[in-house]
């Protein structure tokens, strides 16, 4: 997605979903407590993703850490890498809760919304949320600021590592399968779209103030 496609389908989505009454604008203190915390901890749990998966990318440092884990620990090649992989697995399923119950707090929770007229809840999904909100605002380009690849991995969170891929069957029992370099494409895109929503929202929040 190209910056320009991003910044239009943000800001269309605001539009929208303003007409329709359905954005909050609350000051952060409001926001529920474990919420906070992910919002203060999201920069030093992404520079720590970005530091493994640095090491994962360069084969000498790789290597490295592989010799050092089987000369302190005895513990082979093969069970650091999918070590390193399960813990890009747990960021990425830790990363789309956070970002659902961040995308909450900009909804409000009183309206319903989507074709099936529910309200948020805590048992609301992130592709319930993203399918319904998508439907609200008649623009199903929302849905492209959350991969439907990424997103699935969240509901189809029995993942497994098979010829250097992480893999999952789909609802349609279709095995999916993702190269650790098409799974960090999907997580930094991910990144950067919400924080272009988060943004918007902060920006339209301090006109709003006004």
């Amino acid at each position: 997605m190209t910056p320009k496609e991003r910044r239009r389908i943000v800001n269309d989505f605001f539009n929208k979903a303003e007409a329709k009454n359905l954005i909050v604008y609350k000051d952060f203190l409001k926001f529920p407590e474990f919420t906070k915390h992910i919002l203060r901890n999201r920069k030093e749990e992404t520079d720590t993703f970005r530091d493994f998966n640095d090491i994962f990318q360069d084969p000498k440092k790789l290597i490295t850490l592989e010799q050092f884990i089987f000369k302190k620990f005895g513990i082979e090649d093969v069970s650091t890498i999918r070590l390193m992989s399960n813990y890009f697995i747990f960021h990425a399923l830790n990363y789309l809760e956070a970002i659902k119950m961040i995308l909450k707090e900009y909804i409000d929770p009183t309206k319903k919304i989507g074709e099936r007229g529910k309200r948020i809840t805590e048992d609301t999904t992130l592709n319930q949320l993203v399918i319904s909100l998508a439907q609200e605002t008649h623009l199903p380009d929302f849905e492209k600021l959350f991969p439907k690849h990424f997103r699935n991995i969240l509901g189809h969170s029995a993942l497994y590592f098979k010829n250097n891929e992480f893999c999952y069957f789909d609802e349609n029992k279709n095995e999916i399968s993702l190269t650790q370099e098409e799974f960090v494409d999907l997580m930094n895109e991910t990144d950067v779209n919400f924080l272009a929503i988060t943004d918007e929202w902060a920006r339209r929040k301090s006109k709003h103030n006004w």
